[in-house]
């Protein structure tokens, strides 16, 4: 009853964070399913089209995040102040000469 309940409130966070809406089609995130949480994070294979018949070519690499450290392309004061570092400062991590920038190449 306890993990029902807690995926239900994640479910509920996922349909409610504004990070996850998409502005052209005034599409907000839709959780249908509590197993949804379990499941972020594992995926194996993107796949996408050449032609861009069906993805219109509009795939977007915003976020990720490596050993704890979040990295964007265009990170706010908010998460700044959280830690979150941009991909420039993660392409100077992974020329360093240490363990950490190893790590991140070989990702």
């Amino acid at each position: 009853m306890t993990i029902e309940v807690v995926k239900y409130w994640q479910a509920s966070l996922i349909n409610s964070d504004l990070d996850m809406y998409y502005a052209p089609t005034d599409t907000p995130a839709l959780c249908r399913t509590s197993s949804l949480v379990e499941e972020l994070g594992q995926i194996a294979y993107i796949f996408s089209d050449k032609t861009g018949t069906l993805t219109c070519n509009e795939m977007e690499f915003r976020e990720c995040s490596i050993y704890g450290t979040m990295y964007a392309a265009v990170v706010d004061d908010a998460k700044r102040d959280q830690g979150q570092k941009t991909f420039e400062v993660l392409g100077q991590r992974a020329m360093e000469e240490n363990e950490e920038g190893a790590n991140i190449r070989e990702l």
